[in-house]
């Protein structure tokens, strides 16, 4: 009994087979003796349920800290493609794939980026075209001031030489009434 309170559990009982009261003694012992065993069986597991779930623990946080690392990656690399972005380049895109369940950001960001530059090409394109149609009309509006001042130079000109015609008509037109006056005394004169 001293050896099983000292907790050495691995002595066999002694006298368990006796029928008299040591046999009795020995057949408590032995309970005690199995109590004992299954504590230290209860406890072994306990302690190595203890370790199974600080092992799980410890797996769960490496778990969380994973992750944690994985999403931190994504959005700094989402943050510094944004940041291109809105400097003007459009034609960068992300190349380092993220952890599976965040792939499809990149994926989503990089076709919207691809869509953005080819949007802004068609922009650029119908700029292109809309300042050589601008040049066009321009040149065109130069071409017709020009010949609208040349026209009006011209209708200038033939205003001027109207005006000199109408004079000369009437100048002739007073000689020849001055003339018609003066062959009319004439023939008033001569008839008298």
């Amino acid at each position: 009994m001293a050896s099983l309170a000292s907790g050495q559990t691995k002595e066999e009982i002694d006298g368990l087979n006796r029928k008299d009261e040591l046999g009795h003694m020995a057949q408590a012992v032995s309970v005690f003796r199995e109590n004992a065993l299954e504590r230290a069986r209860l406890e072994q597991e306990a302690d190595a349920n203890r370790s199974l779930s600080e092992k799980e623990r410890i797996a769960r946080e490496e778990q969380k800290a994973k992750e944690a690392a994985d999403t931190s990656f994504a959005v700094d690399n989402l943050a510094d493609a944004l940041s291109r972005l809105s400097d003007g380049d459009v034609s960068y895109g992300i190349s380092q794939p993220f952890a599976a369940h965040l792939d499809a950001v990149r994926s989503n960001f990089n076709a919207s980026a691809e869509k953005l530059q080819s949007a802004l090409s068609r922009v650029a394109e119908n700029a292109r075209g809309i300042d050589a149609g601008a040049n066009e009309i321009r040149s065109a509006a130069d071409d017709l001031a020009k010949r609208t001042e040349q026209q009006a130079a011209s209708v200038e000109e033939t205003a001027a030489a109207l005006e000199q015609i109408t004079t000369t008509v009437k100048d002739s037109t007073k000689r020849a009434q001055e003339a018609g006056h003066l062959v009319a005394k004439a023939r008033t004169g001569a008839e008298q």
